[in-house]
C-alpha cells in the first residue's frame, strides 16, 4: 500500500512538473501591456506615449478618438496594421470590436420596444420556442428580456466554447437563431435565480440576437445595418470584411507566448491555432481574420471614428447629426438603468469594480462616472467610454489581445 502511494505521489509530482515546464513560457515570457507607465499630461505627451508603446509593439497599433461636446478634439492612429507587409495603421483601418457589439444589440432591443414589438419584462420564451430555461429541479422558469440585457438571467455561459465556435472568412455563416436551436440546448439550466445575481455572459446577448431575428423575420446583422449603421452613416462598420474594407484591415496579433495561444490550441476550433495564425514575425503572431458563429454579442468590425459617433449618439439622447434613432428615455435607460439593486453605489464606494447595466458597464474614477463597454478576443482589445459630466467620449482600439484597454482609455480620458 505504501509502495502504491509512493508511486502515485511520484507520478502526480512528475505530471505537475511537466505541466509547469510546458506552461512556464506562457507565464514568464507573455507580453505585458503595462510595461510603459502612463504619465502623459498633455496632447503632446500623449502622442509621445502612444508612439513609444507602438514602437515596442505593446500594442503594434492603436487608434484613439476623443470627442468633447460632440466635437472631435483628438483623432490619431499609431503603429503597424500588418507586421507581415509593414503596412502602417491609419484612421481608416477597421478592428474587430468583439463585445462592444453588445451595446448595439441593446440599442436594437430598445428600438423594438419603442416600436411596440416587445416589452422589457416579456418572458424570453414568448419569442424563443426552442429555449426553455429550467431550475435545478428541471422546472420551467421565466427569464425576461431585461434580465438578458443586464446579465441577471442566471444562465451559465458557454465560456469553454467561445473560441471553438468561430470560423474563417470563407466559411459558412452560422448566426444566433441557429446557435439557440442547435448549440445552446445544454445551457438551459440556471445557475442562479433570475434577477438575483449580476454575472456577465455572452449567452444573454446571443439569445437577444435570436429574439431580434424572431421578431423581425430577418438576420440580426441586417437589422443593425438598416436601423443603426445606415442612418448613423457608420460607413466604416459592418459584420464582414467588405471589399472596401479589405485594404484597411488592422490584423489582430498575439505575442508568441501569450496565454491565448495555449487556450486556442486546446479549446479553440478544429486545427486550433493553425486555423487563425497567419505568420510569426518577431515573436508575434499576426492572425487571420475570423468571425464568431454567434453575432449579437461579439461580431462587429469597425473604425474608431464610427464607434465614437455611436457613443456620442447615446450621450446626445439617441441623436447624431440631426438623425434620431432612439428616444432620450431609452438612451437614459441604456446609460443609467439596469443595474441590480445598489450596484452603482457600491461601485462609487469602491466596494465593487463595476456595475452591469443594459448593454453598458459603469465605473467611477476620481469622482467621475464612466459608462461604456469594452471588447476583447484573439487579436484585439477595444474600449469606448462616455463621461457624461465632462461631455466626453473616448474610444481606444488596439490590435493586441488583453491590452488592459479600460485602464488605457481611462488614463487618456483624464488628459483631456
Amino acid at each position: 500500500m505504501k509502495k502504491i502511494l509512493k508511486w502515485t505521489i511520484m507520478i502526480s509530482s512528475a505530471l505537475i512538473l511537466l505541466s509547469l515546464i510546458y506552461l512556464s513560457p506562457y507565464i514568464l515570457f507573455s507580453s505585458t501591456s503595462n510595461m510603459v507607465k502612463f504619465n502623459a499630461k498633455s496632447e503632446l505627451e500623449l502622442d509621445q506615449y502612444l508612439r513609444e508603446i507602438t514602437s515596442k509593439e505593446m500594442p503594434p497599433a492603436i487608434d484613439v478618438t476623443i470627442l468633447k461636446k460632440g466635437k472631435e478634439i483628438y483623432s490619431k492612429a499609431f503603429g503597424l496594421a500588418n507586421g507581415i507587409t509593414g503596412e502602417k495603421i491609419s484612421k481608416s483601418h477597421v478592428y474587430h470590436l468583439w463585445s462592444m457589439t453588445k451595446t448595439f444589440t441593446a440599442v436594437a432591443i430598445f428600438q423594438l420596444i419603442e416600436k411596440g414589438f416587445l416589452k422589457i419584462n416579456d418572458p424570453i420564451n414568448k419569442y424563443l420556442v426552442h429555449f426553455r430555461p429550467v431550475d435545478f429541479e428541471k422546472k420551467s422558469i421565466e427569464i425576461t428580456i431585461g434580465q438578458l440585457l443586464n446579465h441577471t438571467s442566471g444562465l451559465k455561459d458557454f465560456d469553454i466554447n467561445m473560441l471553438k465556435w468561430t470560423h474563417k472568412v470563407n466559411e459558412p455563416y452560422y448566426g444566433d437563431s441557429k446557435m439557440v436551436k442547435e448549440r445552446l440546448i445544454n445551457y438551459q439550466e440556471l445557475n442562479h435565480k433570475p434577477g438575483s445575481v449580476s454575472k456577465y455572459g455572452n449567452i444573454n446577448y446571443v439569445l437577444l440576437g435570436a429574439i431580434i431575428e424572431s421578431i423581425t423575420k430577418n438576420t440580426y446583422e441586417n437589422y443593425i445595418r438598416e436601423f443603426i449603421l445606415k442612418p448613423m452613416k457608420m460607413n466604416g462598420t459592418g459584420f464582414i470584411y467588405r471589399k472596401d474594407m479589405n485594404k484597411y484591415i488592422a490584423k489582430g496579433t498575439l505575442h508568441s507566448h501569450h496565454f491565448w495561444n495555449f487556450l486556442i490550441k486546446f479549446m479553440g476550433p478544429k486545427d486550433g491555432f493553425n486555423l487563425i495564425s497567419d505568420r510569426l514575425v518577431n515573436k508575434r503572431y499576426w492572425l487571420e481574420e475570423i468571425y464568431t458563429d454567434y453575432s449579437a454579442s461579439t461580431s462587429l468590425i469597425g473604425t474608431g471614428e464610427d464607434t465614437a459617433r455611436f457613443a456620442q449618439m447615446l450621450l446626445n439622447g439617441g441623436e447624431i447629426d440631426g438623425v434620431k434613432i432612439l428616444s432620450n428615455e431609452s438612451t437614459q435607460a441604456i446609460l443609467y438603468k439596469g443595474r441590480i439593486n445598489s450596484q452603482r453605489k457600491e461601485v462609487l464606494n469602491n466596494k465593487r469594480k463595476l456595475a452591469l447595466g443594459f448593454g453598458t458597464k459603469t465605473w467611477f474614477e476620481q469622482g467621475h462616472e464612466l459608462i461604456g463597454h469594452g471588447g476583447g478576443g484573439p487579436g484585439f482589445a477595444v474600449q469606448y467610454l462616455i463621461i457624461p459630466k465632462k461631455d466626453l467620449v473616448i474610444v481606444v482600439l488596439t490590435n493586441q489581445s488583453l491590452m488592459l484597454q479600460f485602464d488605457l482609455a481611462k488614463d487618456i480620458a483624464f488628459v483631456f
